[in-house]
């Protein structure tokens, strides 16, 4: 499998999250990454592949549903020292974070939402974050 190199874009919403005394450090406020890229986290020991929507069920946007639904992705994260694991997290299920090493992952979104009737793939992106935890 081949691994395309591609930095994690920083995504500032309400400007840059300082670190809080005596807790884990967030490494940056929110990161966005497309299908099938990987990213590194500037100044960590950490790579993110975003490798499928294993389902995505959510109610489309122009839709009035009973449930939000869900949307499963697949991602694989590696360090330098070979260390590397793939997990699954959900949108709106029990699992929306990984531990990897000395970082917490969480998902907080899938772009684009689904629309009614939409048939062809779309450019999904996953938005992260990432906090590093103290050992």
């Amino acid at each position: 499998m081949r691994f395309l190199r591609l930095s994690l874009t920083a995504v500032a919403l309400c400007g840059a999250l300082a670190p809080v005394s005596g807790r884990d450090t967030i490494i940056g406020p929110l990161y966005s990454l497309r299908l099938g890229k990987e990213g590194k986290i500037k100044g960590e020991d950490l790579r993110l592949t975003f490798l499928a929507v294993e389902e995505d069920s959510r109610c489309p946007k122009d839709v009035e549903c009973i449930s939000e639904g869900n949307a499963r992705v697949r991602l694989m994260a590696r360090n330098s020292k070979g260390a590397c694991a793939e997990f699954v997290m959900n949108t709106n299920a029990a699992t929306k974070e990984y531990v990897f090493g000395k970082y917490r992952i969480w998902l907080n979104g899938l772009f684009p939402q689904p629309t009614a009737g939409e048939s062809k793939p779309r450019a999904y992106e996953v938005v992260l974050s990432i906090e590093k935890m103290k050992k």
